[in-house]
């Protein structure tokens, strides 16, 4: 595995915090198509929206926008 394939989500009470605790379901995603970030989140009326790049094929080969349904 690497950062490419699989994603870890990491919470705390205090965005400052030096102490995160890791999602007891980590790795959240374990897919090369869907794991790697691909900028910051986007908020609009309809929603939260993480962007991810496919690198399947290879580094950087596509996008897409998955929308966050829970937090």
């Amino acid at each position: 595995m690497s950062s490419s394939d699989t994603l870890h989500i990491f919470y705390s009470e205090n965005f400052d915090s030096s102490t995160w605790k890791a999602h007891k379901n980590n790795p959240v995603i374990s897919d090369v198509s869907l794991a790697r970030p691909a900028g910051n989140f986007i908020r609009n009326n309809e929603g939260l929206y993480r962007v991810s790049q496919n690198c399947a094929n290879r580094y950087g080969y596509g996008f897409q926008f998955s929308e966050v349904l829970t937090l």
